[in-house]
């Protein structure tokens, strides 16, 4: 059985943010904003919840949703909350899609990844083994 356990998705809204106003106005926890550390502010609603990472050109990421519909229902609270603080007019945004499933399976057998990562063609297929070292 294939589990999802990380769905990336991203978005753009067609307005340039004050990150920093911003952030003082949701307020920690929720909101934490550093540009000394990273450009992007953090948004979570509950601890151990997906992250929402907002940039000042408009465009944000959700990482951490274990489903779909999670990160859409995420990115419709989000969008909410922008709505409701006048930073946005209408809750919707420009675009928004999911760029990445993580998986995981038991398959029961021994793979090359390195083998199935060429067989499958480089150009449709990223492995970085590095990544997962332990």
């Amino acid at each position: 059985m294939v589990e999802i356990v990380n769905v990336v998705a991203s978005g753009a809204l067609d307005v340039e943010l004050d990150l920093e106003r911003l952030a003082d106005d949701i307020g920690e926890p929720v909101a934490r904003y550093d540009p000394d550390k990273y450009p992007g502010m953090y948004l979570r609603f509950e601890e151990d919840a997906p992250l929402i990472t907002v940039y000042r050109t408009g465009k944000f990421i959700i990482t951490g949703a274990d489903s779909e519909e999670e990160s859409y229902a995420l990115r419709e609270r989000f969008l909410n909350l922008f709505s409701d603080m006048d930073v946005i007019e209408e809750p919707e945004d420009e675009w928004f899609t999911v760029q990445n499933y993580v998986c995981t399976a038991e398959l029961g057998q021994d793979l090359n990844l390195n083998a199935l990562a060429i067989g499958l063609g480089l150009e449709k297929t990223e492995y970085e083994p590095e990544q997962f070292l332990v």
